[in-house]
């Protein structure tokens, strides 16, 4: 059996509860072929991109956690 690969971890800030996401689907956008030619459109889309943004940062901080839990349990993984 062979070892398993390293892990490097560049990210330090931990939680251990995954919260519930909160992107939502941004839905259809109509007014133009573009779909975001209205300040309403737009706004919802900064929304979205924001809440994917902060459910991205939870999900870091949990992986970070399993990782500083795994290493505690005399896993082999380098920080």
């Amino acid at each position: 059996m062979s070892n398993p690969k390293s892990y490097t971890k560049t990210y330090s800030v931990e939680d251990r509860t995954l919260a519930n996401p909160t992107a939502t689907a941004v839905g259809a956008l109509g007014n133009g072929a573009n779909g975001a030619s209205s300040t309403g459109n737009f706004d919802k889309i900064a929304t979205a991109i924001d809440a994917l943004i902060a459910d991205n940062l939870d999900l870091r901080k949990l992986v970070s956690a399993l990782i500083d839990d795994i290493v505690a349990s005399h896993q082999r993984i380098i920080k």
